[in-house]
């Protein structure tokens, strides 16, 4: 298709160009449909890659600069909406919500480099990324968010998600995630009674492997598979009672919790949770 475009002038104006206007084009702009294909290709992959994915795609090609415009553009509006989002109050709750909300959160490692020119090698950074979820029971679509932020932060929007989930006054919510300290103190802080903290099953036999030498040095594996199939039948405390047998902390350190019984097995610096729900 070839459009051809006529340039009019008139008494007022010397340059009148009516195509555009009926078209609803201009000079330099992307539709809303563009912009959306320019965004995910831009957050997937680096905007030189998205160009070729652009190219790939769709047959044709845009300049990497308009792919890091529309996407950076895109995500500042995101910003500013989540942002006024999480200023919010979380826990104004509605009476009813679904019976059981499933929560969970992790963090990683990403590398991080800072933005503008630079005449060298440019400084990276590793931060930790949080990413928390939540989701109803007998719903299929789970609610995210992620920070570089706090810990704080991290169990605000941690509450924000289960709200946005649908969590109510009645709601269970069932935290699954692995051993880390900040976490359960996060659950604990945010959901309170509703909450309750299950430490998955891959964690706690990576820490039931690392306790084993110390609990039997002769027959660390064997001793590590009992208690693994001790936890899948929920003979938990059979479990509590073999690490407690072997190693004994002061009582000071031996707290109960809302969310389980910490063992701390000081000699190799691992935490053991085992939960109370199963």
């Amino acid at each position: 298709m070839v459009l051809q475009d006529q340039v009019w002038s008139s008494a007022s104006q010397p340059y009148l160009r009516p195509l555009p206007g009926r078209l609803g084009v201009s000079a330099r702009g992307k539709s809303r449909r563009l912009q959306r294909v320019l965004t995910d290709f831009g957050c997937e992959h680096s905007f030189a890659r998205a160009v070729k994915s652009l190219q790939e795609h769709y047959g044709f090609e845009l300049g990497a600069s308009a792919v890091r415009q529309t996407t950076l553009a895109h995500a500042h509006r995101a910003k500013e909406k989540l942002e006024k989002e999480y200023r919010e109050p979380f826990r104004v709750l509605p009476a009813e919500g679904p019976a059981h909300v499933i929560a969970e959160v992790d963090g990683t490692l990403i590398c991080t480099v800072a933005p503008g020119a630079r005449t060298d090698k440019r400084p990276r950074e590793w931060k930790e990324m949080r990413l928390v979820a939540a989701q109803a029971w007998d719903n299929s679509t789970a609610v995210y968010a992620s920070t570089f932020g706090s810990v704080a932060e991290t169990g605000r929007r941690w509450g924000h998600c289960a709200q946005r989930a649908g969590r109510g006054l009645n709601s269970q919510i069932h935290a699954v995630a692995d051993g880390a300290e900040w976490i359960w103190l996060q659950c604990n802080e945010v959901f309170g009674a509703q909450g309750t903290f299950l430490c998955d099953f891959y964690h706690v036999s990576e820490y039931l492997a690392a306790a084993a030498p110390v609990c039997q040095s002769q027959q660390p594996d064997r001793w590590r598979r009992t208690q693994q199939k001790r936890l899948r039948r929920g003979a938990y405390q059979k479990v509590i009672d073999a690490l407690a047998r072997t190693w004994n902390p002061p009582k000071s350190r031996m707290k109960n919790r809302p969310c389980g019984r910490l063992i701390d097995i000081s000699p190799i610096e691992s935490t053991v949770w085992i939960t109370r729900e199963h």
